[in-house]
């Protein structure tokens, strides 16, 4: 990747509207373990959407998505 080009935009915004978007909704449900899951999922889609910022391209999204399911190595090849 040349140091001076940009990650594509709309997968980096896509990643942080789903993030924000599943901690708005984990917000708003009631305290249980429903809301606890949720929170742990949004975690997760911050993290994903952080990972997105990082790393170039169609490599982000795979890496994203491997993060995600954790899935790692050649076993996620095809996926």
């Amino acid at each position: 990747m040349n140091l001076t080009s940009q990650p594509s935009p709309d997968a980096d915004d896509d990643w942080d509207a789903k993030a924000t978007e599943a901690l708005e909704a984990a917000h708003l449900m009631p305290a249980g373990k429903e809301k606890s899951e949720a929170m742990k999922r949004a975690g997760l889609l911050r993290k994903a959407a952080d990972i997105t910022q990082t790393i170039p391209g169609e490599e982000a999204r795979q890496a994203a998505e491997a993060y995600l399911t954790g899935c790692k190595g050649s076993a996620c090849d095809g996926k």
